[in-house]
């Protein structure tokens, strides 16, 4: 009888083992294909805004180069932001340090991304802006 429980017991231990360690792989690989589905160059038609956003190994977050078409002859003002993951999504914390910057997040939605922000100093409140960009072309 004690054998049979020690055998059930040895049974339910490498279970959990061998499940839990496929669970991390699983999500390894979700992770890795949420950053190559995130990562790239992306435009806001309505706008004409463009968002490329990258990122490097080794890093815990994301780079994010932000900046608007502007008329022939004048360089484009290039805003540099990180953001980390969380979760599914990609968020910017608020700065105000000289450069300030508004909490803002960025979800994948298929060949989309939405990008919203909130109010300054007001992250618990509602988001008050939004743009849709698509993966140029």
């Amino acid at each position: 009888m004690i054998n049979i429980k020690l055998c059930v017991l040895i049974f339910c231990y490498a279970y959990f083992f061998a499940h839990s360690n496929c669970s991390a792989q699983r999500t390894r690989k979700n992770h890795e294909a949420g950053i190559q589905s995130i990562e790239g160059n992306w435009f806001d038609k309505k706008n004409k805004r463009h968002l490329s956003i990258y990122h490097e190994k080794g890093q815990d977050y994301f780079t994010i180069n932000d900046w608007y078409e502007i008329g022939r002859g004048k360089e484009p003002m290039i805003d540099a932001y990180r953001a980390w993951p969380r979760g599914n999504k990609l968020v910017m914390l608020q700065s105000t340090t000289d450069l300030r910057a508004p909490y803002a997040e960025i979800l994948p939605s298929g060949k989309f991304l939405l990008y919203r922000t909130k109010k300054m100093n007001d992250e618990k409140g509602p988001f008050i802006d939004s743009a849709f960009f698509s993966r140029y072309k």
